[in-house]
């Protein structure tokens, strides 16, 4: 996200907000290990080798970047929603 862009928090993790994308498009990594997805909105995301060393990115999963600091992370589908819950919404 560059400067001046208006963050829009979609879901919350107790005390983390976030903005989420679902990746739809999952290229090949390239020589030094990075790799590039594309998310539902349209956006290429370059992530870099140490961003995906625990995890390789599937389609489904998510890009995370956080409100406060924007960090952004990869999340497996599994992971990311038994852990955040729409803003506004209950958790079950």
């Amino acid at each position: 996200m560059s400067e001046g862009q208006c963050f829009n928090a979609t879901h919350v993790a107790n005390p983390v907000r976030v903005n989420v994308s679902v990746i739809c498009n999952v290229g090949e990594q390239d020589e030094n290990g990075s790799l590039n997805v594309v998310t539902e909105d349209g956006y290429w995301h370059l992530l870099s080798a140490a961003m995906i060393s625990r995890h390789v990115p599937v389609i489904g999963d998510y890009i995370v970047i956080q409100e406060r600091d924007g960090y952004k992370y990869v999340n497996p589908k599994e992971v990311f929603e038994s852990k955040y819950s729409v803003i506004g919404e209950k958790n079950v």
